[in-house]
Order: structure tokens, then C-alpha cells, then sequence
């Protein structure tokens, strides 16, 4: 997609339709899903935390019932086809064994054999699913398993967990948004530069870049310092907005009635 022109109003770019930047199928998804529609709601969908490529996450906090988005590496693999009852087709179940480093958990996969060659044991892997309870153990069954955990744009970076659903993954939404980061769209800026200058503010779009494809958590704490400002800027419009509504419709004097 081309960059916009120098001076496009700052709704234009972020009221995009988001069929016309990942398609429809996929921008579908995300309407129903997370009540995302326009570029603008997509770079608003901000981060729900940040895991470090390789770092592993705590299965120690793991609690029954819950829906996480876990890094683990695979420390075992195993699969096996179930004998078939009468009148259905054989089952593959294929046996996940991942690790912190120092606890671990049981992944379980049906039908979906063709993962064991693509997650070799040693690969870090990202998983989102709801916990459950079997044999005592706590497990995941059925889980989604990232496709491109091993995604270079990320390599060396924080990675930024989304908040998602069982319908819309959160590298589903990364995915989307590595589209619309990679337009590089020139926004129009609310807040005057000078008064960014001043109180060391990047502009909006290096903020939403350093937000959702940051180096750092200097990047994190530096784009959601400006973003706070916008939203301090929407409140006061807002508020102005009233005053003047309210001003324009003053109530008429009328006689004092004896």
C-alpha cells in the first residue's frame, strides 16, 4: 500500500476499512471476534503484556479453568493412532511434553499428527488454549499452536501478547498488524510539535510502532506515555464540545410569574 500523501487527515488514514488492509475473511473474523473494524481500532487494540523471545513462561502459575498464551519448549513428543471404534475412523493423538525448566505440562493434540515434525523437541513453541484437570495433572488439550513462532521480524524483540479469543489468536491480530506497521502510513498529528518537543513525545505513528514492534520496554513505556495523551486530548474535546453545546442552547429568559 503507498504511503499516504503529506497532510492526509489523520481519520482518513485510521478509519480504513480493515477488509481493504487483511482481507476480508480475516477482517470478518476480527469484526465478530473483538469488535475490530478500521485500522484505527486495530492500532487501539494495544498489548496485553510482552514475553521476551526464549524466555519461557512460569507453568508454576498455570490454574485450572483459565485461557493462557504460554512459551514452553518441547521436551517430548510422542504420537500413536487409537484403535477405531466400530463405524468411526482411527484417531491420531499426538502427546506434547513442554517445559519451564524446571516444571512441566502435558499438551494434547488429535488429529493434527503433521505437528510433530514441525515442532521437534528443543523448539520453543506458543501455545493458547483453556486449561483442564486430567489424572490429576493440569493440561492443555487441543490447544492453538502458533505457526510462525520463529517469526524474524521478532527475533531479538519483545513479543507482544494480544488480547484475543479462541476464534482470533493473538499472532492472528500480530499478524494483522505487522500488515497495516508495514504500510507506514505518515498520520497526521493531533498534538503540535512543539508541544511533543517539549514534554519528549514521539509522534503517533512511532508511537504506535514502538507500542506494537518494540525493542524494549523503554519503547512500551514511551509510546504509552504519548498514547495517554491522546486519550487526555479526547476527554478535554470532548468536555469543550459539551461547554459549546451547552452554550449554544441556554436556556431563554423568561418573566418572573406572580
Amino acid at each position: 500500500m503507498a504511503n499516504t500523501k503529506e497532510g492526509e487527515l489523520l481519520t482518513d488514514v485510521l478509519s480504513l476499512p480493515l477488509n481493504g488492509l487483511i482481507g476480508g475473511k480475516t477482517a470478518d473474523a476480527f469484526a465478530a471476534a473483538l469488535d475490530l473494524h478500521t485500522a484505527g481500532d486495530l492500532l487501539d487494540h494495544l498489548p496485553r503484556r510482552y514475553v521476551e523471545r526464549g524466555e519461557l513462561s512460569d507453568l508454576s502459575h498455570l490454574i485450572v479453568g483459565e485461557t493462557v498464551t504460554i512459551q514452553a519448549q518441547v521436551e517430548r513428543v510422542s504420537g500413536r493412532w487409537l484403535e477405531a471404534k466400530p463405524g468411526r475412523r482411527r484417531m491420531h493423538k499426538l502427546d506434547f511434553v513442554v517445559s519451564d525448566g524446571k516444571g512441566q505440562l502435558t499438551v494434547t493434540f488429535f488429529n493434527r499428527h503433521y505437528l510433530e515434525k514441525k515442532h521437534a523437541v528443543g523448539t520453543t513453541v506458543l501455545l493458547a488454549g483453556k486449561l483442564a484437570n486430567f489424572r490429576n495433572a493440569i493440561s492443555l488439550t487441543n490447544p492453538e499452536i502458533s505457526p510462525n513462532n520463529e517469526d524474524d521480524d521478532f527475533a531479538g524483540k519483545l513479543l507482544p501478547l494480544y488480547p484475543a479469543t479462541a476464534k482470533v489468536q493473538t499472532w492472528h491480530i500480530r499478524d494483522a498488524m505487522k500488515i497495516l506497521l508495514d504500510s507506514e502510513f505518515d498520520l497526521a498529528d493531533p498534538i503540535p510539535a512543539s508541544l511533543r518537543l517539549r514534554h519528549q513525545l514521539p509522534g503517533l505513528w512511532a508511537s504506535y510502532l514502538k507500542i506494537h514492534r518494540p525493542t524494549g520496554y523503554a519503547d512500551v513505556e514511551n509510546a504509552r506515555k504519548r498514547l495517554r495523551w491522546d486519550e487526555a486530548l479526547v476527554v478535554q474535546v470532548t468536555l469543550a464540545q459539551r461547554r459549546a453545546a451547552t452554550e449554544r442552547h441556554a436556556a431563554i429568559a423568561r418573566p418572573v410569574r406572580a
